[in-house]
């Protein structure tokens, strides 16, 4: 699949997709998931934050992606780049489940 960026044992990280919406509005919804950012989201803040993550692989060739479970394709949520490259060397250097816990964290 070219959307993968990245495939552990137990997930996959992938490119966001306008059709991960619902899923993501289950979390931007949540109070409690979003109690570090400045407001919850509704659909339509939702959708433009899936428009600019679409936006920024165009402009900058990276954005935010979409974690799923490898064997279900299970939605677990969004990760940064940062935290996914962390992952990668995580992963190379200490092993699968450090950085699955990070992910899960």
């Amino acid at each position: 699949m070219k959307d993968t960026i990245m495939k552990t044992d137990r997930m996959i990280l992938r490119k966001m997709r306008r059709d991960d919406a619902e899923n993501l509005l289950e979390i931007f919804s949540d109070p409690t998931a979003m109690e570090y950012y400045p407001s919850t989201k509704n659909e339509k803040q939702t959708l433009h934050w899936i428009d600019w993550t679409l936006e920024n692989y165009e402009k900058h060739g990276t954005g935010l992606w979409v974690a799923e479970h490898k064997q279900t394709g299970e939605f677990l949520g969004q990760v940064a780049e940062r935290i996914g490259m962390t992952l990668e060397k995580t992963i190379h250097k200490w092993g699968k489940e450090i950085a699955v816990y990070s992910v899960y964290r």
